[in-house]
Order: C-alpha cells, then structure tokens, then sequence
C-alpha cells in the first residue's frame, strides 16, 4: 500500500493521460512527492515482514478457514512484483520518456 503512496505523484498522470483524461485535475498529488523515500522504505520494510512471516516464522500468519497458506504466497508474490513495479516506475518514467542523456 505504501508503495502506491510512494510513487503516486508520478504514475497517477501518466495512467490518466494513457486512458485519455486530462491530467490536470491531478496536481493535488504533488504535495506527497516529498514523502516517497519514506513511504517507500516503509513498503520495502512491509514486504521483508510479510516475507518473514510466510517463509521463516514458525508461527502461523493466518488460522483463517477462508484461506490456505498456498493462496497466501500467491497473493504475496503478485503483491510484491506490483509494489516493486511501483517503486521503480518513477525511475524508469524518467529512462523512457527524457532517455538516457549522459
């Protein structure tokens, strides 16, 4: 979740101007540009935990009926390639639409 926070500022226009919507209404979003190191450590931090959970805790993450272990690190897994997906668009933004200028 905090990774969407984290690069929100960048890929929210970008997303509206692909499916044809004026981007302007969106600069509200500004305003969390500067918090994107942290929100970005704390999504980090969140997937190394969750991780933790899954992989290397003894106890169980979850005593639902609804959900099995299998379906949770599935769903950790899709969670994790969107997250970092999101963390490195910011920097891959800049690598395709400015190019590779030394």
């Amino acid at each position: 979740m905090f990774a969407v926070f984290s690069m929100s500022c960048c890929l929210a226009p970008l997303l509206f101007i692909l499916f044809g919507i004026s981007a302007a209404s969106l600069s509200f979003l500004d305003f969390l540009a500067p918090y994107r190191i942290v929100f970005s450590v704390i999504a980090v931090a969140s997937l190394f935990y969750g991780y933790w959970k899954l992989y290397i805790s003894k106890k169980p993450f979850c005593s639902s009926r609804f959900i099995n272990e299998k379906t949770l690190k599935i769903l950790f897994w899709i969670l994790t390639g969107i997250s970092l997906l999101a963390l490195f668009y910011p920097f891959v933004e800049q690598i395709i639409f400015i190019g590779d200028e030394e």
